[in-house]
């Protein structure tokens, strides 16, 4: 069947982070060959690499940092149909790539979210975060930490 899926983290010196964001894609209810993890280490000068690498992880090296650019750079290397982009920081459920290939069977979806469940600590990042999800409710915005959409869409944007 092939890949269905590429993940796409970009990251920048989140080693630490990145340990466990990657163990959580690993771990995926997804057959293995139905994915890659894709890692775009946006010019980190800590272990993001090396940690990336020993997870499995294609690395790709983009210096120039910015996110959207990043983003760009994992998508045109990417091998799936669909692009999943996911945080550094963000660590999933084992079925959250399942769930994602059963929401985009049906040809009117080009794409989402995954809404994150945040658990900061400090009170003033809880109000952040909580008046940021209630903008996007009201505003029907897509946000998380975990975006996904066709790759092709994708490519017909421009990125």
């Amino acid at each position: 069947m092939g890949v269905r899926i590429s993940a796409v983290v970009c990251t920048h010196n989140r080693a630490d982070y990145l340990r466990k964001a990657l163990r959580s894609l690993v771990d995926q209810s997804l057959p293995k060959d139905q994915y890659e993890i894709m890692v775009v280490d946006n010019g980190s000068t800590d272990r993001t690499a090396e940690v990336a690498r020993s997870h499995g992880a294609t690395v790709i090296e983009e210096s120039r940092r910015n996110i959207a650019l990043a983003r760009n750079v994992g998508a045109r290397e990417a091998k799936g149909l669909i692009l999943v982009f996911v945080d550094a920081d963000t660590y999933w459920p084992e079925s959250v790539l399942y769930r994602i290939v059963d929401v985009m069977s049906d040809h009117r979806c080009i794409g989402g979210a995954v809404d994150t469940d945040y658990r900061p600590d400090r009170f003033a990042v809880k109000v952040y975060l909580c008046f940021w999800r209630i903008v996007g409710k009201l505003s029907r915005m897509a946000q998380g930490a975990t975006q996904f959409c066709r790759a092709d869409t994708f490519s017909s944007l421009g990125g």
